[in-house]
């Protein structure tokens, strides 16, 4: 409802680590009933991905959502082709991830609404812990600048 309140329409969704653990091969029935119930209340949604994995596009066909793998977050194209297959403008979409330097700082570079979540699963790759380790500090810098 405050999604609404705010004009958003549309969400962009990180999978990795955002709606299944990483990796992950299949979504858990509280995954899809969530994504079912954002869609019953007329929410258009695109899986964005860095992965070129082919389980991108199939969770999209499962969830009956758009779906874009290699995105090259954090860079535009990515966020402006979801926008463009949504048919929103940016304003009326919302970026949901776990990573700040790639779902959160890529969709405010266009403006977007953008809802850091806590990462799903521990387990993951030398390169984004090392990112995680660097979020940590930059997110206790912005604690400290919002007191």
């Amino acid at each position: 409802k405050m999604l609404r309140r705010l004009g958003i329409s549309g969400l962009i969704l990180d999978i990795d680590n955002t709606i299944v653990p990483n990796k992950a091969e299949t979504m858990d029935n509280s995954t899809l009933k969530w994504v079912e119930n954002l869609k019953e209340e007329g929410f258009s949604i695109c899986l964005v991905s860095n992965s070129s994995s082919r389980r991108v596009l199939e969770f999209g066909r499962k969830l009956q959502v758009h779906s874009i793998r290699k995105a090259l977050k954090p860079l535009k194209c990515g966020f402006v082709r979801a926008a463009g297959k949504m048919r929103l403008g940016m304003s009326e979409i919302a970026v949901i991830g776990d990573q700040l330097f790639t779902d959160i700082y890529g969709g405010n570079r266009l403006g977007l609404l953008t809802i850091l979540v806590n990462p799903i699963d521990r387990k993951e790759g030398l390169f984004v812990r090392f990112k995680r380790m660097l979020e940590k500090l930059v997110l206790a810098q912005c604690r400290k600048h919002a007191q």
